[in-house]
């Protein structure tokens, strides 16, 4: 699972996206949401994490890799200590999904591997309304899963 998150200052809007995939590639769901708010980069990135993870939930998965290119985030993830940043909470409440699931992993993966999910965070900052896609994608993201 690839998630993504984009950011525009002047709107003041995040928006977050999430492709999952299975273990061969072929594309289980797409997602993007928007959001309004003065939210740091790193909570953008554990609202993403969060969207997916909960699209994975409700669809019944059972072993996850999470992928993101927000390194600090997979340390926080992974880590077995209390998170104390501002962050926390997020943190926590991420933590609390992990026993949704019976094998779930929290990987880095740079943005070149990630560019589906930050297209879909892209889309989401335009149209903000919750989007998915199961079993597919939209179009307009092709070339990009294409590439991957």
């Amino acid at each position: 699972m690839l998630m993504g998150r984009a950011v525009s200052l002047e709107s003041g809007r995040r928006g977050l996206g999430a492709v999952l995939r299975r273990w061969d590639g072929f594309i289980l769901a797409t997602t993007c949401k928007g959001l309004i708010g003065n939210f740091s980069p790193r909570a953008t990135e554990l609202f993403a994490a969060s969207l997916g993870l909960q699209l994975a939930k409700n669809g019944s998965f059972s072993h996850i890799v999470l992928e993101m290119d927000a390194k600090e985030v997979i340390v926080f993830l992974n880590s077995d200590e209390d998170c104390w940043s501002v962050d926390g909470a997020l943190v926590d409440s991420i933590k609390s999904l992990f026993n949704c699931f019976s094998v779930i992993n929290c990987l880095y993966a740079p943005r070149d591997c990630n560019q589906a999910a930050h297209e879909l965070a892209k889309y989401a900052l335009l149209f903000p309304d919750f989007h998915v896609w199961v079993c597919s994608s939209p179009v307009w993201l092709t070339h990009v899963l294409v590439e991957v």
